[in-house]
């Protein structure tokens, strides 16, 4: 709670939108650990299906103009 209520003070501090929480995850440590592309290795992982939310948000965003 205290890392999400950090992000949206930050981004409201610098006037641009809170997409949200990406959840902690050692699959990304291992694979980086690793030498190896996180999305190859979990590609259902709960990380990397918020992290392409938040892709498709922004993708969305830019297509309306919005900054």
């Amino acid at each position: 709670m205290f890392l999400k209520a950090g992000g949206e003070a930050l981004a409201k501090s610098h006037n641009v939108p809170f997409l949200g929480s990406i959840p902690l995850d050692p699959s990304l440590m291992q694979s980086l650990g690793d030498g190896q592309a996180f999305i190859d290795l979990f590609p259902n992982s709960p990380t990397l299906n918020t992290v392409n939310v938040f892709t498709s948000k922004v993708l969305q965003m830019e297509s309306n103009g919005d900054q």
